[in-house]
């Protein structure tokens, strides 16, 4: 990626700046919300809270620090990590939370889940502002720094929260409504976390595969039976296996004209089952199709959750140590909810895909355009694709893509040779030829080959009955 933009840091040793109110403006924290305040040298750092009543604080090993009231000084007397907060109050003036001894402009504040309310959904009391997050690129020991811009962010109560998935089961897909789940996974700061490390691991994917039945063969018959992929992964990340379904020669993960299969990759081999379904639930008809795998580090779902209004919109960039912002492409796919979307102030609609090739965030510097380098919805109201919703949108710091396989489905029904024997049981479970016709042999395939239909069956069957007949 190229560093377009330099936001330098202050890094001069003493007071941090304050985080809290600073950064999100009248964006209320709620009661019962829980914040972290990392400390790094336990010996020389206290921090302390400035709001409206009081807090609850706990060391980085649960022990109990006491109540704390707004201006008391915290001393970590748990030692160095991560101390929870937890406010016993709506944060609805000002608040803030500073660490002695920390370095200026970089965050030591952060929550998994920001439990916001803005009172409304109007323009003037949206989100301006940024949040980072700090993710894993490899491993847990390469960290690194995404901030998510907004403006215009307006959801009434609202969350923030992020992690390398999306919504559980929905493949980085958009969900039409909260019944599904995602899991809070990043530490979300106020301000450019610095204990990142800054480092990526580049990962390098492995060969892809599918094995099916008893034989292990590279076909499946949707309904009757499954495949499993199987790939090598020597990086922690995720993965997405993504089959052209259309033959468009595009390995689309944003559109549901291909299948998209995603999940956590580990070291070492990686499973994912396959029943034959399309992204849509819908059996995949007989035919070959390529498949391939790619493996994403870094990867960060930020899932807006009941959030009405994304305008101008969001952006997503990497920020390294020296605070440079290097733009990221962000991916979606709201088909499940497009059709409710309403025009926006600008008379467009937010797009129901990022493309396969995603959508840049642009250079740091630019102002924001709506469908060009910002993922935009909605009208500043209780409604459109954005309410009761859960929108997905995500980016990743690092890939590697494999070569491309053939997967080939078979009818279930499909019997070439008449025997009784569906191809599919031939194939994969008892090794015989489903091509034989009448006496005489297609090749002794073991596997399917790349595209045999019934009718090319037929035209095969009818060769060989002319054959036969000139013979006689």
């Amino acid at each position: 990626m190229r560093p377009i933009a330099l936001i330098p840091f202050l890094l001069a040793s003493g007071t941090a700046l304050a985080e809290g109110t600073e950064q999100l403006g009248v964006q209320t924290v709620q009661d019962g919300s829980i914040v972290f305040v990392d400390i790094l040298n336990s010996s020389s750092e206290v921090f302390t809270y400035e709001g409206l009543g009081r807090i609850q604080v706990n060391g980085p090993d649960g022990s109990d620090l006491g109540l704390f009231s707004s201006g008391e000084v915290v001393v970590p007397t748990a030692g160095d990590g991560a101390y929870q907060v937890e406010f016993l109050a709506w944060q609805t003036e000002g608040w803030d939370i500073t660490v002695e001894g920390a370095l200026s402009g970089l965050g030591r504040v952060h929550a998994y889940e920001w439990n916001l309310d803005a009172q409304e959904y109007t323009e003037d009391v949206a989100f301006d502002g940024s949040f980072f997050a700090l993710v894993q690129a490899g491993g847990p020991e390469h960290t690194n720094t995404i901030e998510m811009q907004a403006e215009g962010l307006a959801g009434y109560q609202w969350k923030m929260a992020a992690n390398s998935a999306g919504v559980e089961g929905a493949d980085g897909r958009s969900q039409a409504d909260l019944e599904s789940s995602y899991v809070p996974e990043y530490p979300i700061y106020l301000q450019p976390p610095e204990i990142a490390t800054h480092t990526v691991q580049e990962p390098v994917a492995g060969e892809l595969t599918l094995v099916g039945g008893t034989l292990e063969c590279d076909s499946l018959a949707p309904g009757e039976t499954t495949g499993t992929f199987i790939f090598e992964s020597d990086v922690e990340g995720s993965y997405h296996i993504v089959c052209d379904l259309d033959g468009d020669g595009d390995f689309d993960l944003s559109s549901d004209d291909d299948l998209t299969l995603s999940g956590e990759a580990v070291v070492g081999e990686n499973t994912h089952e396959w029943d034959g379904a399309d992204n849509g639930g819908n059996w995949v008809g007989p035919g070959a199709y390529d498949c391939q795998l790619t493996i994403t580090v870094g990867e960060f779902h930020y899932v807006a959750d009941d959030i009405e209004t994304s305008f101008s919109g969001i952006r997503m960039f990497q920020v390294d140590s020296a605070g440079i912002r290097s733009p990221l492409n962000m991916f979606w796919n709201d088909t499940a909810v497009q059709d409710r979307a309403l025009d926006m102030p600008n008379g467009e609609k937010g797009l129901v895909t990022s493309g396969s090739d995603g959508m840049s965030s642009g250079p740091y510097s630019d102002s924001f355009s709506p469908n060009r380098n910002a993922r935009s919805w909605g009208a500043f109201q209780e409604s459109g694709k954005g309410n009761v919703s859960l929108l997905d949108t995500y980016v990743w710091l690092a890939e590697s893509t494999s070569g491309k396989i053939d997967v080939n489905i078979i009818d279930p029904d499909l019997d070439t040779d008449g025997d009784g024997i569906s191809d599919i049981e031939e194939l994969c479970e008892l090794g015989t030829d489903p091509y034989e016709v009448a006496g005489y042999f297609r090749g002794g395939c073991t596997t399917a080959p790349k595209a045999v239909a019934p009718a090319a069956a037929l035209l095969a069957f009818m060769g060989l009955i002319g054959l036969r007949r000139r013979e006689d």
